[in-house]
């Protein structure tokens, strides 16, 4: 009897201490001791002094580094911008006026404030120190600015512990490509295409596609998801070895992959909030009723910058599946110890 308490004990402090381990840091905190970051409604927004001649340069400088030129919602982002640009500069945001109307470099709606202060095409929004509301942000020439623009604030989608990138790359890539283009966002460079394997991560992300203005008119969006088909357990599996997770969000009638050769089969996020398989080799979705043919793109959505609160988590995790795998010896060797058979 004592020892079974003893294992029940022990199983208690170990699940308590994974627990802990797997705490979500908040923004401040993923971003505590960096003077040139802050957080605002959710979002990483960080300054950048590398001097940019084109609104372009800068926003290809953010794609590289995991994010996109700040879009603008909430005078408390400006605000807080602000409070970070050194006296009497300015830096560029991500709101252009490409001629059709604003837009966004991150792909979202331009809100109707924001839209009000850039009306003259090819110019861009910048904030400039001392800008204190959306209603004082100026505009200047996206290619051949009046002033120099020292500065440019890039922003990114925060969650549990890690930034989310939402691409649109020129050319859709297959599922292997993306996870490429993936690898190369972070510091280092440790980016992987995203894992939706909680209900949370799920939620979060369905919330950022909705707000997403689509380009071309798609049907709908394709993301890439780390998961395949295990051809060895016959299951679908997350792509980070060693990680496992029972949540699953697939679309009704799927997984549907008897046409796919079991060796090519992937999965993506739908912009309808749910998973569908593909084979990781195509880089589009088309459909054609009669006449009509709609080719939807398959979209880049990486994590990166990935952190943990308790740097122990994954030994801790490997320590209670050895436990699990091996309970009922030590269960027998405990009742040894208390010298019961």
């Amino acid at each position: 009897m004592m020892g079974k308490i003893s294992i029940i004990v022990f199983f208690c402090i170990i699940a308590v201490t994974i627990i802990e381990a797997k705490k979500s840091l908040t923004c401040d905190e993923y971003i505590a001791g960096n003077p040139m970051q802050v957080c605002v409604d959710g979002y990483i927004f960080e300054r950048n002094d590398e001097a940019m001649v084109t609104w372009q340069d800068a926003e290809d400088v953010c794609k590289g580094k995991g994010g996109h030129l700040a879009s603008v919602t909430s005078d408390s982002q400006v605000i807080a911008m602000e409070m970070l640009l050194p006296t009497g500069e300015q830096a560029w945001l991500g709101t252009v006026q490409a001629g059709t109307g604003p837009l966004n470099a991150d792909n979202t709606e331009v809100t109707t404030d924001v839209a009000a202060q850039i009306t003259t095409v090819d110019n861009a929004l910048v904030i400039v120190d001392g800008d204190m509301a959306i209603a004082d942000l100026v505009e200047l020439n996206a290619a051949t600015p009046a002033t120099p623009v020292n500065h440019f604030f890039c922003k990114y989608n925060y969650f549990h512990n890690r930034k989310i990138y939402f691409g649109f790359p020129d050319t859709a890539l297959n599922q292997p490509d993306t996870a490429t283009a993936c690898e190369m966002l972070g510091e280092p460079k440790d980016g992987r295409i995203i894992q939706i394997d909680s209900g949370k991560l799920q939620n979060f992300v369905n919330a950022e596609v909705d707000r997403l203005v689509e380009k071309a008119d798609p049907e709908e969006y394709l993301f890439w998801i780390n998961m395949k088909y295990s051809e060895t357990t016959m299951k679908y599996k997350w792509g980070v070895e060693g990680t496992y997770s029972p949540f699953r969000k697939w679309c009704t009638a799927q997984p549907d992959d008897d046409v796919i050769d079991a060796a090519d089969r992937c999965v993506a996020l739908t912009d309808a909030g749910c998973w569908k398989v593909y084979a990781c080799s195509v880089t589009s979705d088309t459909i054609t009723i009669g006449t009509d043919t709609t080719i939807n793109p398959f979209l880049t959505m990486c994590e990166f910058d990935i952190r943990e609160s308790n740097p122990t988590k994954h030994e801790l995790f490997t320590l209670i599946q050895v436990l699990r795998a091996n309970v009922n010896e030590i269960t027998k060797d405990c009742k040894r110890c208390k010298g019961v058979e």
